[in-house]
């Protein structure tokens, strides 16, 4: 962040103020400012409810920031007023406001389809792929109705990530299916090239052949080398593992959302304490 501010959790918080479309908790208003910022596209009507208005006067003791927020919301779109309730927080120097109000502007011409293709992506960096997937469908189901039209990119990302969820659930057809899709828009050869692995691994038949003839035999030899080297890492990989001694890994139980604000605790209290003294910390 910008300036030095003080403790992020220094214990006064009673309830912290819980957010379910991040599956979070913040606890300081400088938490509440770095959410703002960060998670616009999670932010809509509801985000500013009696929850919200609780947080700000009983336990971060701003009523300012209550008032803004009730003479603000019936007249502002929920984007423009979290902006406006960053701003206000005062914890950005003048780099991060312009960067801020650049973003909000950016958000607020960004189509209700660009903003839910955001929070499925989010969602499947969370590995919540049903949900994910659930929002993917909606929006490839609103461009065969032609009621929207992304670019070429767009919808081969949605075609594409669509594809990886399938994979991880043993979905063979449907995964080589999505990925073929995500290539006739994306025309990357990365995108291919895990098309021809997911070939080679899948059980079924998941493509047909021709979609690879246009592909060198040297090409397809240096992939064929290259899903080797993984098999074989892998296998050491299990082969070395000590099941009983391991515990879960932090990141298979967090949420993106979660690591996100640990990295940015940590690296915000690494800055405060080499430039502050007292009790800030």
């Amino acid at each position: 962040m910008g300036r030095v501010v003080r403790c992020l959790d220094n214990g006064e918080i009673k309830q912290p103020m819980y957010v379910a479309a991040a599956e979070i908790h913040l606890y300081s208003s400088e938490e509440l400012s770095y959410f703002l910022q960060n998670f616009l596209y999670l932010i809509d009507e509801s985000f500013f409810d009696t929850e919200l208005m609780r947080f700000l006067r009983e336990e971060l003791k701003r009523c300012d920031l209550a008032d803004l927020v009730l003479s603000r919301v019936s007249r502002t779109g929920p984007v423009a007023l979290a902006g406006e309730l960053a701003l206000a927080i005062g914890d950005m120097d003048e780099s991060e406001q312009e960067q801020l109000k650049k973003k909000v502007v950016s958000f607020q011409k960004m189509s209700d389809s660009g903003r839910k293709r955001l929070r499925a992506d989010m969602l499947l960096k969370k590995k919540e792929y049903d949900r994910a997937a659930e929002i993917y469908l909606q929006l490839l189901e609103r461009i065969e109705q032609r009621k929207d039209r992304p670019g070429d990119e767009e919808t081969g990302m949605i075609y594409y990530n669509l594809g990886k969820i399938y994979m991880t659930a043993f979905e063979w057809k449907k995964a080589g299916n999505m990925l073929v899709k995500a290539y006739e828009y994306l025309r990357e050869e990365a995108v291919l090239q895990e098309l021809f692995e997911l070939s080679c691994i899948s059980p079924v038949k998941i493509c047909d052949e021709s979609v690879f003839s246009g592909i060198h035999a040297i090409t397809l030899q240096r992939w064929q080398e290259s899903l080797n080297r993984k098999i074989e890492q892998i296998e050491k990989d299990i082969a070395g593992k000590d099941y009983e001694n391991t515990e879960p890994a932090e990141a298979e139980n967090s949420s993106q959302a979660e690591l996100l604000f640990r990295d940015w605790k940590r690296d915000f209290r690494k800055i405060s304490k080499s430039c502050c003294q007292g009790d800030i910390f």
